[in-house]
């Protein structure tokens, strides 16, 4: 069965519709690692973006979490006004549940920028507990409601760096545990807001699918007492460090690394915790599998060309997360397929396959991992 699925998905991804110009964005992007956006749309030496016009296409991911997610996304990018694009996705899941993304960006001149990013989705949560060693089996479903609002101003500066604050807003409603209202997970219902700074140096040549280029983002983000719903003193705060790096070994072949952590000050909330697990960081480990105040991740993926439209990549990764020390590593591996998308050929649907000390995924997604 599992191969009959694998060999199922490779046929999708050559036969993907035209025109998914929408970044991939996982439909719990509310619970996901603090602040992080889709995708960055910065300019800087030697960079010639390609704009894909309108794009309107269908939509499908397949996942060991959520079985099969269907929708549609539409993109647009003004090609009489560099700098500006938006776009927008509607997901609908097989068992129950639908969110809804939206994501703007805007250069009001060359060196000012502003973005949005929105997000609002009904899927329900896995929640395996907090911690770094938590059972495979335990796995319970929290439904509810969850959205996510960011808004950045970044100042460009120097060819490469932007900076500038940005405001956080996450939301969270629980309806029950594993489709049963009666029953709570003992987590509270939160609305903060959070008040950050960003900072971003970028070469690449291409955010959707770099090959060449490095990438820095360094976020700090403080959530005050007076500006968030829970019971606490203080208020708290999390900050990350994302550091990437592409190279061409040769044509056809590139080289990415990658070097992700994150700290709290204080005693983060549930939406603001770090985690591990999912799509794009320990890809053998579920969604929301560790949790933590603080976490590390190395990341290293080789990607390749195989034929027509369609490369090929192997990869790993290392991380930990923990409330103190970090004792317990936790490693991945996997290798994978992927497919240019019409019509700018850039944008990539995405098949991995990996593995895990406990656990393994089959996924197909949009937008490479990193």
């Amino acid at each position: 069965m599992a191969y009959r699925f694998i060999l199922v998905s490779i046929l999708v991804l050559t036969l993907v519709a035209p025109g998914a110009g929408y970044p991939s964005t996982h439909p719990m992007a509310a619970g996901a690692v603090p602040g992080r956006p889709a995708e960055e749309i910065l300019e800087g030496p030697r960079v010639e973006r390609k704009r894909s016009g309108t794009s309107f296409t269908p939509t499908i991911d397949v996942n060991p979490v959520y079985d099969t997610i269907v929708g549609f996304a539409y993109f647009r990018s003004l090609l009489e006004k560099p700098g500006f694009e938006y776009g927008t996705s509607l997901n609908f899941g097989t068992k129950d549940g639908e969110s809804f993304v939206f994501h703007y960006d805007k250069w009001l001149n060359r060196d000012r920028l502003y973005q949005a990013r929105l997000s609002y989705s009904t899927f329900f949560d896995p929640y395996y507990g907090e911690g770094n060693d938590t059972d495979k089996d335990s796995e319970v479903q929290i439904d509810g409601t969850k959205l996510l609002l960011q808004v950045f101003r970044k100042s460009k500066f120097g060819d490469s760096f932007t900076f500038g604050p940005y405001l956080d807003l996450r939301s969270r409603e629980e309806d029950g545990v594993d489709d049963d209202p009666s029953v709570r997970s003992g987590l509270p219902d939160e609305t903060s807001v959070g008040l950050g700074l960003s900072l971003v140096y970028d070469t690449r040549d291409s955010a959707a699918s770099p090959t060449w280029g490095k990438y820095a983002e360094f976020r700090l983000l403080f959530v005050p007492d007076v500006l968030t719903s829970l019971d606490i003193k203080d208020g708290f705060g999390v900050g990350e460090v994302d550091i990437r790096s592409f190279d061409s070994l040769r044509p056809g072949w590139i080289i990415g690394g990658r070097f992700h952590a994150g700290f709290s000050l204080g005693d983060s909330s549930y939406l603001f915790r770090h985690t591990l697990g999912g799509p794009d960081d320990l890809r053998g480990y579920l969604f929301n599998r560790f949790r933590g105040n603080h976490f590390y991740l190395v990341q290293w993926e080789t990607r390749f060309s195989l034929f027509w439209v369609i490369t090929g990549a192997v990869f790993a990764g290392l991380g930990d997360v923990a409330d103190d020390s970090f004792d317990n590593p936790k490693w991945s591996a996997g290798f994978g397929f992927r497919a240019a998308l019409p019509p700018d050929w850039i944008k990539k649907a995405r098949m991995d396959i990996a593995w895990s000390e406990d656990q393994r995924a089959v996924r197909f997604v949009f937008g490479e991992a990193f």
